[in-house]
């Protein structure tokens, strides 16, 4: 986001003066960045049937123009960086398992990968991701240089994970700690005391549950008692709790699916100025059809996720058997489900706070998945036109075929 906001000072000092900062001179870089996947998008969509041609760029539309997502083009949230490289990056992506040797492709590839790592803590590991999609690509046919080129891109995606982790301060990995531990696990279980001991805390921390990092009194700013804290326990221990209780890990990210998911949009995304006229927190309702119904699905049958993050698995087991259902994208599809995974994962048990927000990657991977799933449909429905236009022409052509040969026959006479 640094670059990003710096260019955005740059751009905006003409009309706003070099002491002063136009948000929405960020907006509109944030927007290039997906006007470029979507240009991407419309390359990609080109070479398709008219159904995918047609159907997947106005979904796309309609997807990404709802509030909820526009709103955090006009923000400063980490996140924001965040989405608009995860859009170019899964573009890119797309664009290289239909050719992954243009160096256009792998240049770009690159460098929204790692913006993607760089954009936060939090979303670094989906460089993990995109690192394993270019080792599959180092392993299709090209030639040697190729194959070298997209070997080194996945080592350089994964040391820009890697770096991103052991950038990450003390006091940014203190807060979610906190917060998760005293906020949620601790006071959720009937034996606080032992969820404690279990994380390396003791007795005389349980003074401290159901506090958050922000409340006024809490030690976390205190240099002395974080080094303490940061030396008892850590996300590795975090790590091995779940492991050793995964009841305790399932029920927290129920909770969070049924009571964070649903809050596509929420209250501090608010999308007026107040001194418009509008009361505090006032949201949007143009624009906002796709994150209604999206809300509302959610509200009423939140495991309905499942369905979308099973079915590109469901595919590539059936295309086993039936090669006919394998696509160039089905990897990215998989990709995209494990990624989206992680990012729930990281965001229901690694903290307590704000996780409706926390989860907007998620709910981008989501919209993701959503796509490719209607590109699939969309490319059978384009299929099946196919065959049965061909069949038309088949029996067109043994009609004419019939008549030509009943005008080319010799006529008996009659007797």
């Amino acid at each position: 986001e640094v670059p990003l906001a710096m260019a955005a000072t740059y751009l905006s000092a003409p009309f706003t003066g070099p002491k002063n900062f136009d948000l929405r001179a960020l907006a509109a870089l944030h927007l290039g960045l997906v006007l470029v996947a979507f240009g991407i998008l419309l390359s990609i969509t080109s070479r398709a049937g008219p159904a995918v041609r047609y159907g997947i760029p106005i979904l796309f539309i309609v997807i990404f123009s709802d509030v909820a997502y526009t709103g955090y083009l006009n923000s400063v949230y980490l996140d924001a960086a965040a989405y608009v490289t995860l859009l170019a990056s899964t573009a890119i992506a797309a664009a290289a398992f239909l050719d992954h040797r243009s160096r256009w492709v792998s240049g770009g590839y690159l460098v929204c990968g790692v913006a993607l790592a760089f954009s936060k803590s939090q979303h670094a590991i989906l460089g993990l991701v995109f690192a394993a999609l270019a080792l599959v690509l180092a392993f299709r046919p090209a030639s040697r240089t190729v194959r070298i080129e997209w070997a080194a891109i996945a080592a350089l995606l994964a040391g820009a994970t890697v770096t991103m982790f052991s950038l990450t301060t003390p006091q940014y990995r203190i807060t979610p700690l906190y917060n998760v531990i005293f906020s949620r696990l601790a006071p959720h279980s009937d034996a606080p005391w032992d969820v404690l001991k279990e994380l390396g805390l003791g007795d005389q921390d349980l003074k401290y549950l159901d506090t958050h990092a922000y409340v006024p009194g809490v030690p976390v700013h205190d240099p002395a008692w974080s080094e303490d804290f940061l030396r008892r326990t850590s996300f590795g221990k975090l790590t091995w709790f779940y492991v050793r209780n995964p009841d305790v890990a399932l029920m927290e990210m129920n909770r969070d699916l049924t009571h964070a998911a649903p809050v596509l949009r929420p209250k501090d995304m608010a999308n007026y100025r107040e001194k418009d006229g509008f009361p505090p927190r006032a949201m949007a309702t143009r624009f906002s059809l796709w994150s209604t119904l999206r809300s509302a699905l959610l509200n009423v049958f939140p495991y309905h996720v499942l369905l979308i993050y099973l079915a590109p698995w469901v595919v590539a087991i059936a295309a086993w058997k039936r090669p006919r259902l394998w696509t160039p994208f089905l990897p990215l599809a998989l990709a995209l489900s494990v990624a989206g995974v992680v990012e729930f994962a990281m965001s229901a048990l690694t903290d307590a706070l704000d996780n409706s927000r926390h989860l907007f990657i998620f709910q981008v991977i989501s919209e993701l998945l959503i796509l490719t799933i209607a590109a699939g449909l969309l490319h059978l429905a384009d299929w099946w036109r196919g065959l049965r236009q061909a069949a038309r022409t088949r029996d067109g052509s043994r009609v004419l075929a019939g008549h030509e040969e009943a005008r080319l026959s010799p006529r008996v006479p009659s007797s």
